[in-house]
């Protein structure tokens, strides 16, 4: 039972030479898709629509399914989908097409697209998990406890400089030696509202499947008009100016893919991001 879509092309000799998509992806795709066909319940048709609610991959059910509609021309369009966007074809599309009994007209379809992908607009989005990652944070070194014994003649002194804090002296102490690096991740996995380069708010709706910047810094913040510090997650929009905005050294070259991200976000990304230098 398995390949089924693939051994279904191949005994009508359909040619899968689909322009602007690499090999790895078809492939890909064309597993995931099987992988669809063969768990029950992962189509279903959709109520009030013409066409079908497809399951967003075989192990994930918390996102909602993909609304899959065709045209007679033989177009299948998988709504929602970003990788759909911008291949024109998904695993939720090809399942539909299958279903449908009309795959081979779906692929002659999508074989007389003649324009190429449009990789920048798909380094920009991802296949949406719908499972947020904990945000692991950089692990802080041990302390050595104080001494509990009795303390005699003990004299209280102010700080020299007011406004920083024991923790804070204790924070800047431990990262003294601490390079971290600037992360690309998306931005549903994180909770971030605000750009801290532009002062821009993050908008949920358009920019959820979009890559944001992570870096861990001392961030500056104010209380009550006095000025505060503290370390924490920065986040920035995937623009090098946001991101100089706070760090006018920042190169490109200093951003890799975050390990939150790294197992969703697609090949073709990867060879886009790791063409202009980032580390992968």
């Amino acid at each position: 039972m398995r390949n089924l879509l693939r051994s279904g092309c191949k005994q009508k000799g359909h040619c899968l030479n689909l322009v602007g998509i690499s090999e790895e992806f078809l492939q890909e795709t064309w597993d995931k898709a099987d992988e669809l066909l063969l768990k029950t319940g992962s189509v279903v048709e959709a109520p009030g629509f013409d066409g079908l609610f497809v399951q967003h991959s075989k192990d994930i059910t918390s996102t909602r399914p993909h609304l899959v509609t065709s045209t007679t021309a033989g177009k299948v369009s998988c709504n929602d989908c970003p990788v759909y966007q911008t291949m024109k074809i998904c695993c939720h599309s090809l399942v539909a097409a299958q279903k449908l009994g009309i795959l081979q007209k779906f692929l002659k379809w999508r074989q007389k697209q003649k324009s190429d992908v449009n990789l920048g607009t798909l380094v920009m989005t991802g296949i949406q998990s719908g499972h947020k990652s904990k945000v692991a944070k950089p692990r802080k070194g041990g302390r050595t406890p104080l001494d509990k014994g009795e303390i005699s003649n003990q004299v209280e002194r102010e700080p020299l400089i007011k406004d920083i804090t024991v923790q804070g002296a204790l924070d800047m102490i431990e990262n003294i030696d601490e390079s971290h690096s600037f992360e690309a991740i998306y931005l549903f996995q994180t909770k971030a509202t605000l750009c801290y380069g532009c002062r821009q708010k993050f908008n949920r709706e358009t920019e959820q499947n979009n890559l944001v910047i992570r870096h861990y810094c001392e961030r500056e913040y104010s209380v009550q008009g006095a000025k505060k510090a503290k370390w924490q997650f920065a986040y920035f929009h995937l623009k090098s100016s946001c991101v100089r905005m706070k760090f006018a050294d920042f190169k490109k070259e200093n951003i890799k893919i975050s390990a939150d991200s790294e197992d969703i976000v697609p090949q073709e990304v990867k060879d886009k991001l790791k063409g202009i230098g980032v580390q992968l």
